[in-house]
């Protein structure tokens, strides 16, 4: 299923998907701006939070291709919104290292965090 974006006349397509296992997703265009800003938060998240099973979230996430020897994909292109939403249950000592790490206010981190998550 998708729908239109009407916030710029270049904007393409969001789209909603489900998988087998019952995963709901959500692919949904976003300025380069915000993209940035996001892609930075995730990155600052996966230096304060760990991530699954011990794993860095970047390797978690990744699509892992089978041959002789396993090797993991990085993905590219996109934000991780699961890992991104995790700054809003931060406790106030990992928030505040999020903060250092951006330069920027908690309370903003906060507010554009909110406002992506308002997308899907």
């Amino acid at each position: 299923s998708s729908s239109s974006s009407s916030s710029s006349p270049h904007s393409s397509s969001s789209h909603l998907f489900g998988t087998v296992n019952g995963v709901i997703g959500v692919v949904a265009p976003i300025k380069r701006k915000q993209y940035h800003f996001l892609k930075s938060v995730e990155r600052a998240l996966a230096r304060v939070v760990k991530g699954v099973g011990g794993l860095r979230h970047n390797m978690f996430r990744s699509p892992a291709l089978r041959s002789q020897e396993m090797k993991l994909e990085e993905s590219k292109h996109f934000v991780d919104g699961d890992l991104v939403e995790k700054v809003l249950t931060l406790n106030p000592e990992d928030m505040q290292k999020i903060s250092q790490i951006l330069k920027q206010p908690v309370e903003r981190i906060i507010r554009r965090v909110e406002a992506a998550a308002r997308v899907h």
